[in-house]
């Protein structure tokens, strides 16, 4: 069983990286002159793939992912309803803080696989 979940888990590692580079793309919508559905859209995207990475990462054993994930969703939900996606320079930054987090932590996940916790 421990071997079938490792297995996994590396497939999961692909798939996250997929993830990763999609929340780099609407990251890189947000930090542009985009304006308005184009906006809004990315930070819905980030939202998803924030929500699907903190789930998917806490069932692999990587909780630190899946935390800074939940803070990056919980971050896209409280400014949401931010009119046509504007929002403050202060907003924007804490925003681009909160993204770094779920990097640096998914990048330590991808370099050392086995940080994460193997349930049995």
């Amino acid at each position: 069983m421990r071997e079938a979940f490792i297995r996994l888990r590396s497939e999961f590692h692909e798939i996250c990286k997929g993830r990763i580079e999609e929340l780099q793309s609407q990251m890189a919508v947000l930090q542009s002159d985009a304006e308005g559905a184009e906006r809004v859209a990315a930070l819905e995207a980030m939202r998803r793939e924030a929500h699907t990475i903190a789930g998917s990462s806490g069932t692999y054993g990587y909780a630190d992912v899946s935390r800074s994930a939940r803070a990056l969703e919980e971050f896209c939900n409280s400014i949401a309803s931010c009119e046509e996606g504007r929002f403050g320079d202060a907003t924007l930054a804490e925003l681009t803080e909160i993204y770094g987090n779920l990097l640096s932590d998914a990048d330590r996940m991808f370099a050392d696989p086995e940080i994460g916790i193997v349930p049995f």
